[in-house]
């Protein structure tokens, strides 16, 4: 029904209407449920033409035999197989000429077991027997082989005898030769569906229907095969979302015709995404229409990784200032960075492919010594290195130093495939240490007993030369400063200072700043650095510094400047404290001196009441005059450090009773109410004069700025550590700007009672400074028109 191979004709018409008659040779298989076929298909027309004219006659036959193409050869042989005729194409098909060709018919034969048939199929053709086409194969006169398919039949002489065979061979060594290709394609077909890295498709365009889908599909798309033969657009919901859109307009490109080459995305199972690269192209119908679309999908992932770190790595060594070079075993070269070439007086790398040093810069010793190294590299292990100063000479005399750097190069089985060679041109830093070493030898002895740092260091801030001085401020063992970094002693903050630093040099400007550095030993200390930019033949070397360590006189000078400060301060304390008495203690003794004169001029032309008034406010300013001399004395004593303070247990409570028996009086005249709440036996740790101070200015305070009938308490609360104690009272409160002025003695901040009682700010300033003496704090809340409350915080023992 369907063998492995069929062969008929066909009959083509072309556009322009010409005929053409078809040989067609076809090979078909079957693939799941899937046929397919391959074919040959042969124009025959001129043959089909030959035959049907000799047909019509024989004589037409005999003259067309001797115009035969170089497919055919018309022969003719006796009983004995020696050949009797053969038609001119003889020469044409296998070279030789009609007397060449004379000949017993078995002399062309080759040792092909085909022909051992072939031989018997002759043989019964001499016997009468009319046996179907056959093939032999026979010699061309250059040796090389043709294999033809033979028609033969019998000659009878006029007794009815046979005396020899004429047959017809066609050539059809270019058929076998097709067909075997064929059968070869088919072998290499299974083997790459089994072996091929690629999905390979085939897409019937009309059905849209797939006919075949290599089994690669399931491992890159992670999809089942079937899935896609039950629906050949189910391979987009492996496509990334982002991509779909995309892939979905470029394959509807394929019913127009048109192939494709695009990447996209897919996730796998697991989110795993992988890069896909699907080509395809379109055959065409005999009306020119798309028919099928054959195409194959790559995973690209790790080659485009992989290129791009090639890509990376070759743009690297393409700007490399080193002289790269790579060469195989032989020692030739495969590969060179326009560094090498370019040194090398070569305008690109082709110039260098395919040639060795000792062709490109002649048999020298410094050459050979390369080679030697070379071979050495060679046998190094895979990560091993071998390393040399080298002096080099190229062709245009110019020599150079080298640091080289030579390695052994593997491939992915571990096979030595090649060595390669990095060579970076070091004469300008050999020359510039030569140039520093004359110089040092002459200056050694000077710059070695200099009180100051003295260093050189190169464009990247690297010591060159640093003498014994440098090494001591950097804390570094002697002749260990060289090699070093600048870098390597400051915090990262300074890196970018010192790198606009060098710019500025190698700008040809000169420096002198100060920069915090970090001893080997971890200490920081602060060093003045003048530095001054070093040329050679207007080609930036680097920097000459002097380094100062100024951190004891950067101390000296801070301190210094603390103390100029708190001089300043301690002025403008005196300066306002003087402002104090001369403005603050005036109005008492007006007071005093006031009343006092009027009593003694008219003290008859007084009553009783207008004597006892004058009495109470005389009484008062001296109170005022009293409780102001004792704050100013107090604060005096605390400024100049000669007040002693004796830390010990205070009875909070007892102290409060023994301060409202004091004010009671002036409480009663406001008809104020003023309330301990302190628990019997509350204590605090402080100085048994201060704390009850600190507490009389605050509850004298509260009794001056609360209103006739209103409320002072005072109460206490105990924590693990420190005792509260609070002054409260309802009174007229403070406004918001002066409660940062309270303790501030510049601000001298004075209001006058509910009751016109003057002040002079110092008690809360003294307040403050006594409770900070006794290791408290003070602070204070305060509302206007509602009252304040001021609280200290004082340690609850000695601990």
């Amino acid at each position: 029904l369907y063998p492995d191979t069929l062969k008929y004709e066909k009959t083509f018409h072309t556009k322009r209407g010409r005929k053409i008659h078809a040989d067609i040779y076809s090979h078909v298989f079957m693939h799941g449920k899937e046929r397919f076929a391959f074919a040959i298909v042969r124009d025959i027309s001129k043959r089909r033409e030959m035959e049907e004219s000799l047909r019509l006659s024989e004589e037409k036959y005999k003259r067309l035999v001797e115009s035969l193409s170089d497919e055919y050869i018309f022969y003719a042989h006796d009983s004995d197989g020696m050949i009797t005729y053969l038609s001119p194409s003889i020469t044409r098909v296998l070279g030789y000429s009609s007397d060449e060709a004379m000949r017993n018919y078995k002399e062309f034969y080759t040792d092909h077991v085909m022909n051992e048939e072939a031989i018997k199929c002759q043989e019964e053709s001499l016997r009468g027997n009319i046996q179907s086409p056959f093939t032999n194969e026979l010699y061309h006169r250059d040796g090389t082989v043709r294999v033809f398919n033979n028609t033969e039949l019998p000659i009878y002489n006029v007794e009815g005898e046979i005396i020899g065979v004429e047959g017809i061979a066609q050539n059809i060594t270019e058929r076998v030769e097709a067909e075997k290709e064929l059968r070869n394609q088919q072998e290499i077909f299974i083997l790459l569906e089994k072996t091929i890295e690629e999905v390979f498709w085939v897409h019937d365009l009309k059905t849209d229907k797939l006919m075949y889908i290599s089994p690669k599909y399931s491992e890159i798309f992670g999809r089942s095969t079937n899935s896609l033969y039950h629906n050949p657009g189910s391979f987009l919901k492996a496509v990334h979302p982002d991509d779909v859109e995309f892939v979905i307009k470029e394959y509807k490109k394929i019913s127009k015709g048109k192939g494709l080459d695009l990447e996209y995305r897919v996730v796998l199972p697991g989110d795993i995404e992988r890069l896909i690269w699907s080509r395809s192209f379109v055959l065409l119908d005999e009306r020119n229409r798309a028919s099928l679309s054959i195409g194959t999908a790559l995973d690209i992932t790790d080659r485009t990784k992989v290129q791009r770190e090639k890509n990376f790595l070759a743009a690297i060594v393409e700007n490399l200032e080193d002289h790269a070079v790579i060469k195989d075993t032989t020692l030739r070269i495969i590969a060179s960075n326009p560094a090498n070439y370019k040194a090398a007086g070569l305008k690109s790398a082709d110039q260098l492919i395919g040639k060795t040093d000792l062709e490109i810069y002649g048999d020298f010793e410094h050459v050979r010594q390369y080679l030697d190294d070379d071979q050495k590299a060679l046998k190094l292990k895979k990560g091993e290195t071998l390393e040399k100063d080298q002096v080099f000479v190229y062709p245009d005399g110019k020599k150079i130093h080298s640091l080289v750097k030579k390695f052994p190069v593997y491939d992915e089985k571990n096979n030595l495939i090649a060595v390669a060679s990095l060579s970076r041109d070091v004469t300008d830093y050999k020359n510039t240490l030569k140039d520093l070493y004359e110089s040092e030898e002459k200056y050694r002895l000077l710059i070695n007993n200099q009180g100051e740092g003295i260093g050189m260091v190169d464009p990247d801030d690297t010591f060159l030369f640093a003498n014994p001085k440098a090494e001591e401020i950097f804390d570094v063992p002697a002749g260990k400063l060289v090699g070093r970094s600048l870098f390597d002693f400051v915090d990262k903050n300074n890196r970018a200072f010192i790198e606009e630093e060098t710019e500025k040099r190698r700008a040809g400007e000169k420096g002198n700043y100060e920069l915090e550095i970090k001893q080997g030993g971890g200490k920081k200390r602060l060093i003045l650095v003048t530095t001054t930019p070093q040329y050679q033949e207007d080609q930036f070397k680097g920097t000459f510094a002097v380094f100062r360590d100024i951190t004891d006189w950067r101390t000296t000078e801070e301190s210094l400047r603390k103390s100029e400060r708190e001089l300043r301060e301690a002025n403008a304390a005196k300066d306002k404290f003087f402002s104090i008495i001369a403005h603050d203690l005036r109005n008492p003794f007006n007071s005093i001196l006031g009343f006092s004169d009027l009593l003694i001029k008219d003290y008859s032309g007084y009553d009783k009441d207008e004597v006892l008034t004058f009495i109470r406010m005389i009484n008062e300013a001296s109170r005022q005059a009293h409780n102001l001399l004792e704050n100013l004395l107090n604060w005096s004593r605390a400024q100049t450090g000669r007040i002693n303070i004796e830390p010990t247990g205070i009875d909070i409570h007892e102290a409060v009773v023994s301060i409202f028996q004091l004010y009671e009086g002036s409480a009663r005249e406001k008809n104020l109410v003023m309330t301990n709440k302190v628990k019997p036996g509350t204590l605090a740790y402080g100085d048994a004069n201060m704390i009850p101070a600190v507490l009389r200015n605050l509850v004298s305070n509260a009794i001056k700025f609360t209103r006739p009938r209103g409320t002072v308490t005072v109460n206490a609360k105990n924590f693990k550590n420190y005792t509260e104690i609070a002054v409260i009272d309802n009174g007229i409160g403070i406004p918001a700007d002066l409660i940062d002025k309270l303790f501030r003695i510049e601000e001298n901040v004075t209001r006058s009672g509910t009751a016109n009682e003057e002040g002079t700010g110092l008690g809360l300033i003294l307040s403050k400074e006594f409770v900070e003496k006794n290791n408290g704090t003070i602070r204070v809340s305060s509302k206007p028109g509602k009252g304040s409350s001021f609280t200290i915080r004082l340690p609850r023992n000695g601990k």
